[in-house]
């Protein structure tokens, strides 16, 4: 589990967020824009 801490409270009032490696990669992997050549296809 890796943890962050968000610095502001989410609507439940937690200030830390909590995820698997696998979740971790996945939400960094989303920020992460397309290449040239993914965009064409």
């Amino acid at each position: 589990m890796n943890g962050y801490n968000s610095g502001s409270l989410v609507p439940d009032g937690a200030t830390h967020l909590f995820f698997t490696e696998l979740e971790l990669l996945r939400r960094v992997a989303s920020l992460v824009p397309p290449t040239q050549a993914e965009r064409l296809f």
